[in-house]
């Protein structure tokens, strides 16, 4: 009786899993099989970490699925070559990370509260952290990140392209702000000014990213988004406050905090459209610094789409397949 019911079990865990065809394999990569089931919970977690409780547009858990399909390829033909080149994460590079992690936790009961979450053992975990490290040693090597663009580099780009910049009296840049509310007393207001000088502080120190600032405690809607960014404007568009802040800023700077009678507003001044190089620099050296990162993605690109060859990737369910698969050139497809 106890085999019967054993075989019975069996085959209804084996019909479940026919009535669930996202619990088979939908992706083969380098021998190593990716279920469509896991592929559509990161998509979930992905979207729902993007869209943080908003109705998520039709199209984009499907956009997400193949954000996930590719960055697992990726991995699996990553973790592959890793192998094949006994590239070894160094122990110091592997401890000195383990410590950012556990500073990131503040304390050790925190970390290991983590690591239980993950259901993870330390040594578990250095593993992973290892792994990392190896993959990021390997994709140094392909493409290694790219130096800032030098003095040199920046002004031949005005050279070059002064007569396609803009000239007006428009400028551009990025801003953090804290709403007055009606009737708040003075000391409330006071604690917010004294706040955002102290965001000022820190990033003019190096401490921390103006954009990151905003994102995380601006009042503005969508700052969360954008940093902050207010785009393109006129100098007078945004009224007298912002006017005179803006008039005494050079590129780069950061204003004083400046009262609009509604709300207390930082502002860093990013670009300012007046014909003189000092006023472009740091636009040329954003714009210089994105073309080298496409560059250098480009590479990326061109060497994960060598591992399809070396390795071979295969599609078992069309559905995650993306329209430009990677390697669809010469895709090795498994008999």
């Amino acid at each position: 009786m106890r085999i019967l019911f054993l075989s019975m079990v069996w085959v209804a865990l084996a019909s479940a899993q026919l009535m669930n065809p996202a619990s088979f394999p939908v992706i083969n990569v380098a021998g190593v099989d990716i279920t469509g089931s896991k592929i559509d919970s990161l998509a979930q977690q992905l979207a729902k970490q993007q869209f943080r409780g908003k109705q998520m547009p039709p199209q984009a858990m499907g956009q997400m699925k193949m954000l996930v399909v590719e960055n697992l390829i990726a991995a699996e033909l990553v973790k592959k070559e890793v192998l094949a080149k006994k590239i070894v994460a160094p122990k110091n590079r592997v401890d000195s990370l383990l410590k950012i992690m556990r500073a990131q936790a503040q304390t050790e009961n925190a970390f290991n509260g983590h690591l239980k979450r993950m259901g993870m053992t330390l040594n578990q975990f250095k593993g992973k952290l290892g792994e990392q490290i190896q993959t990021e040693i390997l994709l140094e090597k392909v493409a290694p990140y790219p130096k800032p663009s030098s003095a040199e580099e920046v002004k031949a780009y005005f050279d070059k392209n002064k007569s396609t910049l803009p000239k007006n009296d428009t400028v551009a840049g990025f801003q953090i702000y804290l709403n007055i509310e009606k009737g708040e007393a003075s000391a409330s207001t006071l604690e917010k000014k004294k706040l955002l000088e102290g965001f000022a502080s820190q990033v003019r120190l190096g401490k921390a990213d103006f954009r990151q600032l905003a994102a995380r405690y601006s009042d503005e809607k969508g700052a969360q988004k954008t940093g902050g960014s207010m785009g393109r404007f006129g100098i007078s568009s945004k009224g007298a406050a912002y006017a005179k802040a803006i008039k005494a800023l050079k590129v780069g700077d950061i204003s004083p905090v400046f009262n609009t009678n509604k709300r207390l507003v930082l502002l860093m001044l990013m670009e300012r459209n007046d014909g003189k190089f000092a006023s472009y620099k740091y636009k040329i050296e954003y714009l210089l610094a994105v073309k080298k990162e496409e560059e250098r993605m480009l590479s990326l690109k061109v060497f994960i789409e060598s591992l399809v060859k070396k390795y071979g990737v295969k599609y078992y369910n069309d559905s995650y397949k993306p329209k430009q698969a990677i390697g669809a050139n010469y895709l090795q497809e498994k008999q």
